[in-house]
């Protein structure tokens, strides 16, 4: 079983600790968050990273097998979830507004 077999099963099965056990381990489940075709294309790139495969799994190992062996992709992977957190809380106030707006109409 290789490493990113490994971290999948142990998320499975809830098997968290291990998470903050292991530098890899972290560096999957950092992945793990930016798992949405738009963010992972962007990430790829954002970082000149060249993917082979399309289906979105498959993007998933291969770009964690690609970032494995990088000394920056920690870092990288941070910046990008603070960055797309922002863009996401800017768009907060927007959404609780329409909801809002929606919640007030009549039928």
């Amino acid at each position: 079983m290789n490493n990113f077999d490994k971290w999948l099963k142990c998320y499975g099965n809830d098997e968290l600790s291990i998470f903050s056990q292991d530098t890899e381990a972290l560096l999957w489940l950092k992945l793990k968050t930016i798992i949405r075709k738009k963010w992972l294309n962007a990430f790829a790139q954002q970082h000149q990273l060249h993917l082979t495969t399309s289906k979105l799994q498959d993007q998933f190992c291969e770009l964690y097998t690609l970032l494995q062996s990088h000394p920056e992709s920690h870092s990288w992977l941070e910046q990008f979830i603070r960055e797309e957190n922002g863009q996401l809380a800017l768009l907060l106030p927007l959404a609780i507004k329409t909801q809002s707006q929606f919640a007030e109409t009549e039928y």
